[in-house]
Formats: structure tokens, C-alpha cells, sequence
């Protein structure tokens, strides 16, 4: 029994790997990170966040490599929209970024370094509203909390029951 456990266990990080190789770089983050946590500064966090997924809205194509392009042609015209037109003060850039092991809809989002659209609201230090872009466009509310949880972990509890 301890054998087939482990061999199980041994087939789903193998099945990680490969899927993490296979599917690397195809997917695209967005994180919008504002000044503090006080009220006002989250205020401005939500107008800024309808404010970028407009903008995603018109960048999203079918294909990774499009979507990709869009934005990567885009984003220093967004941060000039966002500091002229909604007159707050942020920085976007849209590189790679180390994004932390996170649960969402019960499927386990790896720690990794993938491309990331980052709009930091002047000193970007309050609780950050996150979602992924490519493939799915999540439009999640900033007050959802995210629960970490070992991906292991949960694999191991449910081959257990």
C-alpha cells in the first residue's frame, strides 16, 4: 500500500513538472498594488483596478503570443492614463515577477516567476488586488481573502480520505 502511495505521489509531481514546462511563460498576471490600506488609498486602488481591466478587456486576444504583444506595446500608455487622466500617481511595468504559492476556485497556483502587469500606486504599500489575465481574466473582488495551503498537502489528504 505504502508503494502505490508513493508512486502516486511520485506520478503527480512528475505530472507538475510536465505541465509547468510544457505550459511556461503562457500566462499572464496582473497585481495592483495601492499606496496603504487606508480607506481612501483602497478607494483609489478600486477605481484604478476598473480602470486596468477596461484596458485588459481591449488587449485580451485568443492567443498567448497576441495577448502578449498587446500589452506588452501598451502598458507605459495606461500608467500615462492612469497619472493624467484619473490623476493618481502609479508606475506599471510588465515584466517577470515572483507570484506566491495561492489557492483560488480549489486549484493551487504554484510559486513561480511568470510575466506580471504590476501598477504600483505611489509607494504600493497597502494589500494588493490580483488576477490572472492569460489564459482566464479574473475579475475578483480586492476584499477576497486568498487561503495558502500546501499543494502536497491537500493531494495527500485526499488520496487518504
Amino acid at each position: 500500500m505504502k508503494k502505490k502511495i508513493i508512486l502516486v505521489i511520485f506520478g503527480i509531481i512528475l505530472l507538475l513538472f510536465i505541465m509547468n514546462n510544457l505550459f511556461k511563460d503562457k500566462e499572464i498576471r496582473v497585481r495592483i498594488i495601492p499606496n496603504s490600506n487606508d480607506e481612501v488609498d483602497l478607494k483609489t486602488k478600486e477605481v484604478v483596478k476598473k480602470y486596468v481591466i477596461e484596458y485588459l478587456n481591449k488587449q485580451i486576444a485568443t492567443d498567448f503570443d497576441e495577448t502578449f504583444k498587446n500589452i506588452n506595446n501598451t502598458y507605459k500608455k495606461l500608467e500615462n492614463e492612469i497619472n493624467n487622466d484619473l490623476g493618481v500617481e502609479a508606475s506599471v511595468s510588465f515584466d517577470k515577477h515572483i507570484l506566491y504559492n495561492k489557492t483560488y476556485n480549489d486549484t493551487a497556483i504554484l510559486n513561480e516567476k511568470c510575466y506580471c502587469l504590476y501598477v504600483v500606486i505611489n509607494k504600493g504599500m497597502g494589500d494588493n488586488w490580483w488576477g490572472s489575465v492569460f489564459p482566464k481574466f479574473l475579475a475578483t473582488s480586492s476584499d477576497e481573502e486568498v487561503e495558502y495551503k500546501s499543494f502536497l498537502y491537500e493531494c495527500y489528504k485526499r488520496m487518504i480520505g
